[in-house]
């Protein structure tokens, strides 16, 4: 499996905010990066397309892929 591109995200003002995307990116590369990659661009084309912030997508794609407990 190849590796997966993470979005650069912008730092996080606290420590908590670090640590959860730490804990994002982690879970990013043990998701299938097709089906992370796939539910990503769905969410970017339902925002309308826009130009700035794809790493919103990612990350909500991301979260609604990530195993519930």
């Amino acid at each position: 499996m190849s590796k997966i591109k993470v979005p650069e995200r912008k730092r996080a003002s606290s420590a908590v905010q670090t640590e959860a995307e730490r804990a994002l990116t982690s879970l990013a590369h043990s998701l299938d990066e097709q089906d992370l990659a796939a539910l990503a661009y769905q969410l970017w084309q339902a925002r309308g397309c826009p130009d700035a912030s794809p790493e919103e997508d990612w990350y909500r794609a991301v979260e609604q892929l990530r195993p519930r407990k």
